[in-house]
């Protein structure tokens, strides 16, 4: 059985067997990997607490016929601030969910981890949580290739008008009045919001405040259900429904 040492942060954890647990890892050397800790779940395990989501973890990871094990653990990050900040701790666990449902096992995701890790610390220092979450999860859809177009009408490539456009996640982005097809769900917005979603993409880092932020991250969820064809329900919760 061979092995390997990641830098790995838990995004989600179940139980599996009577004492094992499984958890889905974001790494920065072979992507997303599903592991069983083993024994987890008794009382004094040294492996209780690397598997609880939002810890950043140094790992080796012995390679099964069919899946991988823990065998030995190295905590290096827990994120404490988001930890004790309600808010703060429910905006980083609907990002991890995200990261779970959009990245798939056995892809090499780099530039996911790095921004999983940017997003979380942003998360954990900003003035409102919403800022850095919608940011990234414009730049998560840019890196699995479904960002949205906001700035011209996807349908003709042409700038729409102020208060003249809605969001059809179907069609890609942003369409005018009159340009949906039909039966395709559409979302109406104000201008506001969708110069709000404009200026996000084309930010380098993420913002620690951002006015419009329940708006922009409402508008942004319809786009993560028909990206995913499923739902997200820590997002719904956080976002009211």
């Amino acid at each position: 059985m061979s092995s390997s040492t990641v830098d790995a942060v838990v995004l989600r954890r179940w139980d599996s067997s009577e004492s094992d647990r499984r958890v889905s890892l974001l790494t920065r050397e072979r992507g997303k990997v599903v592991a069983v800790a083993r024994g987890a779940r008794k009382a004094r395990s040294k492996l209780a607490g690397i598997t609880e989501p939002l810890t950043r973890s140094s790992l080796e990871l012995a390679s099964g016929r069919h899946t991988d094990y823990i065998i030995q653990a190295q905590p290096t990050r827990s994120f404490g601030g988001l930890r004790t900040d309600y808010a703060r701790l429910c905006t980083s666990l609907v990002w991890l969910e995200t990261l779970d449902a959009a990245l798939h096992t056995g892809e090499p995701h780099e530039d996911a981890f790095d921004l999983c890790l940017l997003v979380l610390e942003a998360i954990e220092c900003s003035k409102e949580a919403l800022a850095p979450l919608a940011w990234g999860d414009l730049r998560l859809m840019e890196l699995i290739g479904h960002a949205p177009e906001f700035g011209v009408s996807v349908q003709t490539g042409e700038p729409i008008p102020p208060g003249r456009a809605v969001l059809c996640p179907r069609a890609g982005g942003a369409v005018g009045f009159g340009e949906v097809e039909e039966g395709w769900p559409a979302l109406s917005v104000s201008g506001q919001t969708i110069a709000a979603l404009r200026g996000l993409q084309e930010l380098e880092a993420p913002p620690t405040f951002l006015r419009s932020a329940v708006e922009v991250s409402k508008a942004i969820l319809p786009f993560w259900i028909e990206f995913l064809e499923g739902e997200l329900p820590a997002r719904r919760n956080l976002l009211g429904g």
